[in-house]
């Protein structure tokens, strides 16, 4: 099989087990969405199209309501652990559906039809983006360049599957049962996400693990009379920090101000130590206000941020 796979694309060494998870991943990814696209079609077209601007509009407003708390939980977890709680939640939301209709009667069609086509509009936006997301995290983009177009084939692969196997059997089987289908498909993405290597990405990889560094720097300069200078000293102090489950405006400000206030000490002594050894008196630096230089950071990039506003 590599060797029919090295005839379409450059795969290096190393990159072969990434690059085939991520191609069964699209795969299940795209059958899962296509399913569902399928019945989402038929509700619009059993509802008609002059409700075609209400479902449009429907889905306006859930993707804007939704998207505050995605981005919240994307600030908070690391991909790996974001994509599988995403993916369970939609499943959750999906296995709701089927039984909906399985249970109810048919009056609550009205309710059901326009719901299920608002949620899978969503389902259309976010599900496909958190891939590339994760593959954007996993790979470089020069590593992208090679590797993406083939992974594209199996997403095009999984999505004439799905349409193929809805159309197949949605008489026979019945629409819950497609559903269930989507949402065993969707589970099999998950697993293939819990067994992907590494990433290639130093800085995910760092993250991931809750890797992070801080530098610390000051420029010291004595002047004599005739504004001579008696000596610079600049000195850069850098820690490696290992923070986990903290994130966002949380972890900006545990770097800017814890971390920087560890390092402190550790520079205040590096500036008097080169000072005496180049022959001049201990030269002590005065306490920093870490979390009032923080502050302040935030009120200049607020400020610039609505320069362009004003």
């Amino acid at each position: 099989m590599k060797r029919l796979i090295a005839r379409l694309v450059t795969v290096e060494e190393g990159e072969w087990r990434a690059t085939l998870l991520a191609f069964v991943f699209f795969f299940f990814v795209l059958a899962s969405y296509f399913i569902l696209r399928s019945i989402r079609d038929a509700v619009g077209v059993a509802a008609g199209t002059a409700k075609l601007p209400w479902l449009f509009t429907g889905t306006l407003i859930a993707t804007l309501a939704v998207n505050p708390l995605f981005g919240r939980i994307v600030s908070k977890l690391p991909v790996r652990r974001f994509i599988p709680i995403v993916y369970r939640i939609f499943a959750v939301l999906l296995l709701g559906f089927a039984a909906a209709l399985t249970w109810f009667s048919p009056q609550y069609d009205w309710l059901l039809s326009p719901a299920f086509w608002i949620w899978t509009s969503v389902f259309s936006l976010f599900v496909p983006s958190v891939f590339w997301g994760f593959m954007a995290d996993t790979f470089y983009a020069n590593q992208g360049k090679r590797l993406y177009g083939f992974i594209g084939v199996g997403g095009t692969l999984g999505a004439l599957a799905g349409s193929s196997f809805t159309a197949s059997l949605a008489t026979t089987v019945g629409t819950p049962v497609l559903m269930l289908t989507s949402i065993v498909l969707l589970e099999m993405a998950v697993q293939v996400v819990q067994r992907f290597p590494p990433s290639f990405r130093t800085e995910t990889r760092e993250r991931e693990a809750g890797i992070y560094e801080v530098v610390v720097t000051t420029t010291v300069t004595a002047k004599v009379k005739d504004d001579k200078t008696a000596f610079l000293i600049e000195v850069a102090q850098a820690g490696i920090f290992q923070i986990r489950n903290i994130s966002g405006q949380e972890l900006d400000a545990v770097l800017g101000i814890t971390c920087a206030n560890i390092l402190f000490p550790y520079l205040r002594e590096s500036v008097s130590s080169v000072a005496v050894r180049g022959g001049f008196p201990p030269f002590f630096l005065n306490h920093l206000n870490f979390e009032a230089l923080y502050q302040q950071r935030l009120q200049q990039e607020a400020a610039a941020a609505a320069a362009p506003q004003a």
